[in-house]
């Protein structure tokens, strides 16, 4: 051990040691790594909804490995279903889509009546209102005055020029 001085005086102790100076070791990691792109996921799932607003679909997947693969399913409006059976692999995704059903479109809807519309019913109050029409107030004019030409003469005026040399 020995004294670390400052200006003549004692303040601290420091050890020896040779480890002090040569760097230790991180410990090792909380949590090792892991590459979740090298690492398989198995899985499987699927649902399905149709429901009284008339919305009809589904999906199903699965994943073995490293290939993914799977269908989906929607209603259209016009009457078909639509169905895209896909997979992934290395290569990339890859979809087939085809369509069950025949398409249908309904007729326009054109208005056509029965019975010719009501006639328009006139309203008729209970107590009818008097109209007296606006009040009958004089009428004054504003003053009118007489215009008058107005001639106002124009003068020549003549400044003599002087030569300066």
């Amino acid at each position: 051990m020995g004294n670390v001085q400052v200006k003549g005086l004692i303040t601290h102790e420091l050890p020896r040691s040779p480890n002090h100076l040569v760097p230790q070791p991180l410990p090792p990691p909380l949590h090792p790594h892991v590459d979740l792109y090298e690492t398989e996921k198995n899985y499987e799932f699927g649902y399905a909804v149709k429901d009284h607003y008339g919305d009809d679909f589904s999906h199903k997947e699965s994943k073995k490995g490293y290939m993914t693969e799977g269908e989906y399913r929607v209603a259209l409006p016009d009457g078909r279903t639509q169905i895209v059976t896909y997979y992934a692999d290395d290569n990339g995704y890859h979809a087939d889509v085809h369509y069950e059903g025949v398409e249908h479109f309904p007729a326009p809807n054109l208005y056509h009546a029965d019975q010719p519309p009501p006639h328009p019913v006139q309203y008729h109050p209970d107590h009818p209102v008097q109209y007296a029409g606006a009040p009958h107030l004089p009428l004054h004019h504003a003053p009118s005055h007489p215009v008058h030409d107005v001639h106002h003469p124009v003068h020549d005026v003549h400044h003599p020029v002087h030569d300066v040399h």
